[in-house]
């Protein structure tokens, strides 16, 4: 009898200290860098898996937004190479940018152009963001918001669709209260002097009363290679 109740004494205090163990966050160990989200990298060059290895191990970056069609106005052909290269470093989570030319070809034919090119490379790619900052865009914003629009409405009729810009870049080129690209998520730039992974800056614009994404370092080079920071939820 004296043995049970010391065995079934040993149980309840088990318990009851297994109960005060806290619970994993399930954003420990995901590359939040100590903060409540997740790390990633988006870039415009090519890089290689040698690389994209070395980014993981100092920074355990979980994924990757890659240049796919430059401002040009021709299909990059880094991003097939650089998404097969980050895969085999074994990102797997990884997403497109398309930075348009306004006045080169159509915007419709500009988001089928990168759509089919990573298709006839073999290349998938979560979402495909159309990059919106001062480069290339008419002095219009009558025109500019036509330009966008069309392609908008072509890239989310074929894929999944985001808009990288912000308030700023949007206000100049867009109107700040055109809403014309609410619909999608919103991945907006911020840099600070001591870098903020965080939404706590965003001020709402066009539609967007909460972002997706957060670009908040801008061409810095991390194991060798030139990258920007993202931070999300």
């Amino acid at each position: 009898m004296k043995s049970s109740v010391v065995f079934f004494g040993l149980l309840f205090c088990h318990l009851a200290c297994s109960a005060c163990v806290p619970i994993k966050d399930r954003h420990d160990d995901d590359g939040s860098d100590g903060s409540a989200g997740v790390l990633g990298i988006d870039v415009s060059s090519l890089v290689t898996q040698q690389q994209f290895e070395n980014l993981v191990a100092v920074k355990n970056f979980k994924y990757l937004i890659v240049r796919a069609f430059r401002s040009l106005g021709a299909v990059d052909t880094n991003a097939p190479v650089t998404i097969r290269n980050a895969r085999a470093a074994g990102i797997s989570d990884i997403d497109v940018y398309l930075f348009p030319k306004p006045g080169r070809g159509d915007p419709e034919t500009q988001v089928t152009d990168t759509i089919d090119y990573l298709a006839a490379q073999g290349t998938e790619f979560g979402t495909l963001w159309i990059d919106v900052e001062p480069l290339n865009w008419f002095s219009n914003k009558t025109e500019n918001q036509k330009f966008f629009t069309a392609m908008f409405i072509k890239a989310k009729s074929l894929h999944q669709t985001g808009v990288y810009t912000s308030i700023r870049n949007w206000g100049l080129i867009m109107g700040e209260d055109f809403t014309g690209g609410s619909s999608a998520p919103l991945w907006y730039p911020r840099y600070e002097s001591n870098p903020n992974p965080s939404f706590s800056d965003f001020t709402p614009f066009g539609g967007w009363s909460t972002p997706a994404m957060k670009q908040f370092t801008n061409s810095e080079t991390i194991a060798g290679a030139t990258v920007d920071q993202n931070w999300r939820p």
